[in-house]
């Protein structure tokens, strides 16, 4: 079940931009984030494998308008926050947040707030 995780936000210059987060789990052990900035002509795909009782592995995909895709691939340790759908969001956020570095002239900010987390907890929780 794909949803909309509202509080995910990119402010740059002083001005929030536009943008949508969803989250699917995609089986018990698989968790998909995507975010979509279609100001700066960005998206960032975050596919999760996880072994609940120990790693995960995770390929995110880079997508910038004019450009070719940039993947990273990775194994993770455990990852941080309370359940595996926090610590999929939190860790797809840090990645939005590279992305967006990369590609703003001036620096920009990344707010994710406690109730998006507790909706990518709800996610995961429907599916199970």
């Amino acid at each position: 079940m794909r949803q909309r995780i509202a509080g995910l936000d990119l402010i740059a210059g002083g001005r929030r931009l536009a943008s949508e987060t969803t989250i699917q789990d995609a089986g018990g052990y698989v968790l998909v984030a995507e975010t979509v900035v279609p100001a700066v002509g960005l998206a960032v795909t975050s596919c999760y494998v996880a072994d609940l009782a120990g790693e995960t592995a995770v390929s995110h995909m880079h997508l910038v308008s004019g450009q070719r895709p940039v993947f990273r691939q990775q194994v993770l340790g455990r990852l941080a926050g309370q359940t595996h759908a926090r610590g999929c969001l939190l860790d797809h956020a840090s990645q939005l947040r590279a992305a967006a570095a990369a590609e703003l002239s001036e620096t920009g900010v990344l707010q994710l707030d406690e109730p998006a987390l507790e909706r990518a907890e709800a996610a995961w929780r429907i599916s199970e």
